[in-house]
């Protein structure tokens, strides 16, 4: 417990509220504030190379942005960092470390959250096969296969499942080694594994219990309300890189879009 490290995402968070447009004096004024009030890490927005600066707006396209609104701040002890949705800023517009305000960036990637639903539905289907058809799972235990055909439908999807995650694993290793520094991307991994292991016992103990199943079926929500939320916007506005469902007038900055 002596640890723990309290961080404030109100900047980066609360963005999705008001589109990141807290205003300047806002922004400083919830900044020094924090700052007061001694929190361990305050994140301060988006890194998003699609957007145009916007002093008022906590989304930004480089570190260089970042330092123009907070850089002369006092930011005493706190580690001041942003957070980048992979994908959507270019390494080439993160300054090193020493040369920027920011002290950390936060990255999100899509693959590890489906790599993590993968392990918790390779679990539950394994404790289900000791609970339901121990018979099957004993034989497969002695007799072990990486293939999915000619074996009970159970183990099939089972198999199937590990399959899938080794593929879903070899995409991430891409991504990660593509988009991070070597150092930065076994770093990553070493907090992926961490996740991939608790969701394994985790799902493991819990279906032995039978409550596993409620568990993972809300796991499957949230991951399909998250893909479902990305899909429904196709395009992004050339100009300010507002998601937009169809081409037109953005309703943001009122660029067209053709």
């Amino acid at each position: 417990m002596k640890q723990v490290k309290l961080l404030d995402c109100t900047l980066r968070d609360g963005g999705y509220v008001n589109d990141w447009e807290f205003g300047h004096d806002n922004i400083v004024t919830i900044f020094e504030r924090l700052i007061s009030a001694g929190v361990d890490i305050l994140e301060v927005g988006f890194l998003d190379d699609r957007r145009t600066f916007d002093r008022n707006r906590t989304i930004m396209p480089t570190t260089q942005c970042a330092d123009q609104i907070f850089g002369k701040l006092d930011k005493g002890n706190t580690m001041i960092v942003a957070m980048i949705d992979y994908g959507t800023c270019d390494i080439s517009n993160l300054s090193p470390c020493s040369e920027s305000y920011i002290d950390g960036i936060r990255v999100i990637f899509k693959y590890p959250l489906f790599l993590c639903l993968l392990m918790a539905f390779s679990a539950t289907i394994y404790e289900s096969m000791q609970v339901f058809v121990p018979d099957t799972w004993e034989h497969f235990y002695f007799n072990p296969t990486l293939s999915p055909f000619k074996v009970p439908f159970i183990l099939s999807v089972f198999l199937l499942s590990i399959w899938l995650f080794l593929v879903v694993t070899l995409a991430v290793l891409d991504d990660l080694f593509r988009q991070l520094t070597p150092a930065a991307a076994v770093f990553y991994l070493l907090g992926l594994m961490s996740s991939c292991i608790f969701c394994y016992f985790f799902f493991i103990l819990m279906t032995h219990i039978y409550i596993g199943y409620l568990f993972l079926a809300l796991f499957i929500w949230v991951f399909v309300k998250k893909v479902h939320r990305n899909i429904g916007y196709k395009y992004r506005c050339g100009h300010c890189g507002e998601k937009l469902k169809e081409k037109g007038v953005c309703p943001r900055c009122g660029a067209i879009n053709e």
